[in-house]
């Protein structure tokens, strides 16, 4: 996941050399301004799985180890 917010920005800022950087708070202010601070809407679908849910397997291919002697 992409890190997200006022930190990310001022991260992103310095790293590109942009100067001056304003805090976290004036950041935090912009952004709420604007309403970009809002999450996303998750809209579900009618089902309850995914279509290949049921032809999804994980196998651990790296057998038993057993440590000898007292370990």
């Amino acid at each position: 996941m992409a890190q997200i917010g006022a930190v990310s920005i001022q991260y992103e800022c310095k790293k590109k050399g942009i100067h001056p950087m304003s805090p976290v708070w004036t950041i935090n202010r912009v952004i709420t301004k604007y309403g970009l601070n809002k999450r996303a809407a998750v809209y579900k679908t009618s089902k309850e799985y995914p279509e290949l849910f049921c032809h999804t397997h994980q196998m651990d291919l790296a057998g038993p180890h057993y440590i000898k002697g007292d370990g």
